[in-house]
């Protein structure tokens, strides 16, 4: 995990750029439960278990994996992430939200918790997940830091 650090740099700093163009249409919702996590304090790890549902109510099943380097000060036992998933079009099929997608994030808690996340990528850097994600949590601490997240298709 500490080799990918450089490219989370590069990554962050090809994403904001993407984040200032027009992030297009929402085509559906990603929600992703938290499966597991391991935290380093300045390098996090964590994996989801997620499902696109789309405009038509139609869904797919995804895998998400989040890699975190900055300041984890957290205990998380729970965690729910809901994106709103931006598109060039309508059109957009569920398959080009695999990929690999940079970005910040925050989070607080203390018994409950929220956080905020600005992520770009997926299938050639057109998929926005929200420009600002919520997650729902149980734990205490707070963090803050350069995200990964890689999604994959089920």
């Amino acid at each position: 995990m500490l080799r990918m650090l450089p490219l989370a740099a590069v990554a962050f700093g090809l994403a904001a750029p993407a984040q200032a163009a027009d992030p297009g249409v929402q085509i559906g919702v990603l929600e992703c439960s938290l499966v597991d996590k391991t935290n380093l304090v300045v390098i996090a790890e964590a994996s989801y278990d997620c499902t696109f549902t789309n405009q038509n109510g139609e869904t797919a099943g995804f895998t998400g994996k989040i890699d975190k380097f900055g300041l984890d000060l957290s205990v998380v036992t729970d965690q729910k992430l809901n994106w709103l998933v931006l598109a060039p079009g309508l059109e957009t099929k569920a398959e080009v939200l695999a990929g690999s997608y940079a970005g910040t994030s925050a989070e607080i808690q203390a018994g409950g918790g929220v956080g905020l996340r600005v992520l770009v990528g997926g299938s050639d850097d057109q998929i926005t997940l929200n420009p600002f994600s919520t997650s729902g949590q149980a734990g205490i601490g707070a963090s803050f830091g350069v995200e990964l997240f890689e999604v994959t298709a089920k």
